[in-house]
């Protein structure tokens, strides 16, 4: 079951984003509860799989202990990294479209801006946290 939830993820994450786009759309009230539930989903499943592979790695004895909790803690700060850059650049676009479009529009924009400003801040920091994870382990 964990794999097949592994493997449909992505796909189980877009439903869930368009759920959270109709809420914004047809029940504003309820918005707000939504986007914190599935933030608090969407972390602790980031951190679950993290968890998952490294252990994984460890039972197969390609990692010792101490690898395996430095690969946790690389890889779910380099996750909140980005999940933090992310949502400080998505705050700064945003207040740039509010001030240009207004009602549907600007909702539209905002969610188009937010998943292509998600994607790069993803982008950015697994290349530059990678670099430092890497050179970290080879330095160990």
């Amino acid at each position: 079951m964990l794999k097949a939830l592994e493997k449909y993820w992505p796909l189980i994450s877009l439903l869930l984003l368009a759920i959270l786009l109709a809420a914004f759309l047809f029940w504003p009230s309820m918005a707000r509860a939504l986007t914190t539930a599935m933030l608090i989903l969407s972390i602790s499943v980031a951190g679950f799989f993290v968890a998952r592979r490294q252990i994984h790695a460890y039972r197969e004895n390609k990692i010792d202990r101490a690898a395996l909790v430095r690969n946790i803690f690389v890889e779910t700060a380099g996750t909140l990294i980005a999940m933090a850059l992310a949502a400080f650049l998505i705050r700064q676009v945003a207040g740039t479209i509010i001030s240009f479009a207004s009602g549907a529009v600007s909702i539209l924009l905002m969610v188009a801006a937010s998943v292509l400003i998600g994607l790069m801040a993803g982008i950015l920091v697994k290349l530059t946290w990678g670099k430092l994870a890497k050179s970290e382990s080879k330095n160990s």
